[in-house]
């Protein structure tokens, strides 16, 4: 058969071919966050926070709010203002490590959208550490592949899930907060969150879906969290 070495050379080159096909094939998951609010999004005046967390079952601490107190709330990575009548007083007693101490350790990731720009933080672990002094310590990602759309009062943002979880199993628990930008600085006041922290299987075309959140008519209603969303596309 004088056609078999140029046959079998044929089939070489049609097997090589599939196995880089296959081979070449990336695998992605996107993580969809939606957050609705009372009012229009406001991204110049109020910071939009989406705290994970690794551990089970979730421990995501936050400040316990009430119309009467002002809680400035300085996350890890961010600038803020040392002489905030609020803060100055505990910071000049703790510095920032009582806020590692009480609320940051219990978080292992967490993205800040600011001005209209996300910044990813992470931890490195189940949680910043508990005796963090320096918040400029950590320094936000910029592996971050995202897209952000604000709509009315909803604000979308979708970005590839593997920087939080490289091997796309497993689960994520998460809860979402807002703080009203009060100065020059990064930091802002804490003023609404969700009931409770919740978690994601972290499963193609998974999602999770809030009740209607109590509406709070006596705070800001572009900070005013009423519903969310949490997909894998």
């Amino acid at each position: 058969m004088r056609y078999a070495p140029l046959l079998l050379l044929l089939f070489s080159f049609l097997i090589l071919s599939c196995a880089r096909t296959v081979t070449d094939r990336v695998v992605t998951l996107n993580m969809q966050a939606t957050i609705t609010l009372r009012e229009n999004v406001d991204l110049e005046n109020v910071n939009y926070m989406i705290i994970f967390s690794t551990v089970s079952p979730p421990n995501i601490t936050l400040p316990i709010l009430s119309s009467s107190s002002d809680i400035y709330f300085p996350t890890p990575g961010r600038t803020f203002e040392l002489n905030d009548p609020t803060f100055s007083e505990i910071y000049n007693e703790t510095g920032v490590t009582s806020f590692y101490e009480d609320y940051y350790d219990t978080w292992s990731d967490y993205i800040v959208i600011h001005k209209g720009i996300p910044y990813l933080y992470q931890s490195g672990s189940t949680g910043f550490s508990r005796t963090t002094s320096d918040n400029l310590t950590y320094n936000y990602s910029r592996n971050l592949d995202y897209t952000l759309t604000p709509s009315g009062k909803n604000i979308i943002l979708n970005f590839d899930i593997s920087i939080l979880e490289s091997d796309l199993s497993g689960t994520r628990y998460f809860t979402f907060a807002t703080s009203k930008i009060s100065d020059d600085s990064e930091t802002g006041y804490i003023v609404d969150t969700i009931d409770k922290p919740q978690k994601i299987n972290i499963i193609v075309n998974n999602e999770e879906n809030s009740d209607i959140e109590q509406e709070e008519e006596d705070i800001d209603g572009a900070s005013d969290i009423v519903e969310w969303r949490m997909q894998l596309l």
